[in-house]
């Protein structure tokens, strides 16, 4: 999401939204999905029928990729892919017939089609224009002049969806020309060099090293979710060799490359490349469609050949299937019934409640399930732990008891991947600590005796400290620091601290070593604290604690350490007393 005017929006465009808005209406968001999916299914079946003539060979392409494990991996998702490919099938289909046929209806439709995916999938209809465009531009060269008509026909059906996603720009980020996802982080786009997904998120340094890496990747892991795997490349091989003097086939072929290629210099490639073996190569899936018709070309090319051979090739592709689709769906499952403990952990709360969970700079990364309903109606009213003002709305709702949403294991275990374990969840209650002044508490204990350094800022960026203390510490001892905290110097004496009106949480670090300044170079942990200043004091308990991630050398991130959350532990134990 972005943020614009005070307001908050979403960064992708509307095109997927509002089918799953009409799932929403109706009741059910999966007839939607299984309507999306069989679009995709039958646009594959009349493109391949398009391209090649024959309605055996689309039906063969479309039970292809209907039983190839990318297509159940992400037809079972609210992402925008399937619905993609089923609007870039259909687009190429009604373009490619309403060009052979003189279909000026088919035309229009092309271009509806093109626009609806504009405003869903940006880039890809681009690239889906791109292949099928150009593809008609070489093969009808010679009668150019014919085109001009067919293309104001699809400018007709493209242009108000054209218009709609420019208004929509212009009313969510202040102008027609700026997209939103550009507009919620300027350095989430194409090309080299600095990128993040979002702001407070590290910048990632993207290189031709990186394109190359995550793109040779994604396809070397594009068959693990193909039917027949690396042997149904081979099969799809045969049919671009059997079929190679037909002008249809280079079109398949141009349609499995481009988006390959397009999205060589995003840097989402190598991002997404980490979890390739999880959810397939995401950018390249309409590359499956053609793969899937040439796949099926090859099995009609070698039937002909020799048919009983061709009935054990296809056995054995079975085979090859079946493991594949189990380990990649199984996988995918276990990861969806690892993240049902977030919904579990309020099963057990009788009363209406206030929650309040991890501010991952990942919108709900830490929890999936944490979603509120219109005006924060409802049983549950989730919050995010990282601003003071959640102290304020905890005392301004009395008959709502608040929790802290907690993990039992560092937010850097609950990436998925093939290796994630499950985790527990539990709902801690939380205390809101009222005062003129609060006396706040640091209990550190470490196995290695030395220094101990302490720095209490505003928010976690380079702000200035606040205040600072150090002493020493015993292997194995607690070492406990008392601060006060007032809105005056009048209410915490000389010796307290004057905090003043923010915004931001307090972070208290430390850090030790067998001198200071090895203590003010080691920070071990640290600790968020929601604390709003006025003339009464109010603080909430238990704070968020933070661990470096040693997993990342801040020498490779610009000098920048990396802070995950993390249980609470000896280490670092805060409280508070109201004075």
């Amino acid at each position: 999401s972005g943020l614009h005017d005070g307001q908050f929006f979403t960064q992708y465009p509307l095109g997927w939204p509002i089918p799953l808005a009409i799932g929403k209406i109706i009741g059910s968001v999966e007839m939607v999905l299984a309507a999306v999916a069989a679009l995709a299914v039958v646009g594959t079946y009349a493109l391949a029928r398009e391209v090649t003539g024959q309605r055996r060979l689309g039906t063969y392409a479309a039970s292809l990729l209907l039983v190839s494990p990318i297509f159940a991996i992400q037809s079972g998702t609210r992402l925008t892919y399937v619905f993609a490919l089923g609007l870039g099938t259909f687009f190429a289909t009604n373009l490619l017939k309403g060009i052979r046929t003189n279909s000026k209806g088919r035309v229009v439709g092309a271009g509806v089609l093109l626009g609806w995916m504009f405003i869903t999938r940006n880039y890809d209809a681009v690239v889906w224009a791109a292949a099928v465009g150009g593809y008609l531009v070489v093969t009808e060269r010679k009668r150019w002049r014919e085109l001009l008509g067919p293309l104001g026909l699809f400018i007709v059906g493209f242009a108000p969806l054209l218009v709609a996603a420019l208004a929509h720009n212009a009313a969510v980020t202040g102008s027609a020309l700026k997209f939103p996802i550009t507009v919620a982080d300027p350095m989430d786009g194409f090309g080299f060099g600095e990128r993040r997904l979002m702001p407070g998120l590290a910048p990632f340094d993207y290189n031709i090293g990186y394109a190359l890496r995550g793109t040779a990747k994604n396809a070397l892991f594009t068959p693990w979710f193909l039917a027949g795997a690396y042997l149904g490349v081979a099969v799809a091989a045969v049919g671009v060799w059997a079929h190679r003097k037909e002008r249809s086939t280079w079109l398949l072929v141009a349609i499995g490359l481009a988006f390959p290629l397009a999205y060589f210099p995003f840097w989402g490639v190598q991002i997404s490349s980490l979890t390739t073996r999880i959810s397939g190569p995401i950018y390249s899936i309409p590359a499956y469609v053609p793969l899937c018709i040439l796949m099926a070309k090859g099995l009609m090319v070698l039937a002909k050949k020799d048919a009983r051979r061709t009935l054990a090739l296809g056995a054995l592709m079975v085979a090859v299937t079946v493991p594949m689709s189990l380990g990649r769906l199984g996988l995918n499952r276990h990861l969806s019934r690892i993240q049902g403990v977030w919904a579990q952990s309020t099963e057990d709360v009788a009363q209406d409640s206030i929650v309040l969970v991890g501010s991952s700079q990942y919108l709900m990364q830490l929890n999936p399930n944490s979603s509120n309903g219109k005006d924060r109606e409802g049983k549950f009213v989730f919050m995010n732990d990282g601003y003071p003002s959640a102290v304020d709305e905890i005392l301004d709702n009395p008959d709502r008891v608040a929790y802290m949403q907690r993990v039992d294991t560092s937010t850097n275990e609950l990436a998925p991947s093939e290796h994630t374990k499950p985790y527990g969840v539990e709902l801690v209650p939380i205390e809101v600590v009222e005062g003129r002044s609060i006396d706040l508490t640091a209990a550190v204990k470490v196995p290695e005796g030395g220094v101990v350094h302490y720095e209490l800022t505003y928010g976690v960026g380079d702000s200035k400290p606040i205040a600072s203390a150090q002493g020493i510490i015993e292997a194995g001892k607690t070492s406990v620091l008392k601060w006060r905290l007032g809105a005056s110097r009048s209410v915490v004496g000389n010796d307290g601290i004057v905090l003043k009106l923010s915004d931001e949480p307090l972070v208290l670090t430390v850090g030790t070593g067998k001198d200071l300044d090895e203590a003010k170079a080691n920070p071990i942990v640290r600790s968020r604290i929601l604390v709003k200043v006025g003339p009464t004091m109010k603080m909430l308990l238990p704070t968020t604690t933070h661990r470096p991630d040693r997993g990342i050398d801040p020498a490779d991130n610009d000098g920048v350490l990396v802070w995950r959350d993390e249980p609470a532990g000896e280490d670092l134990q805060i409280g508070a007393t109201p004075r």
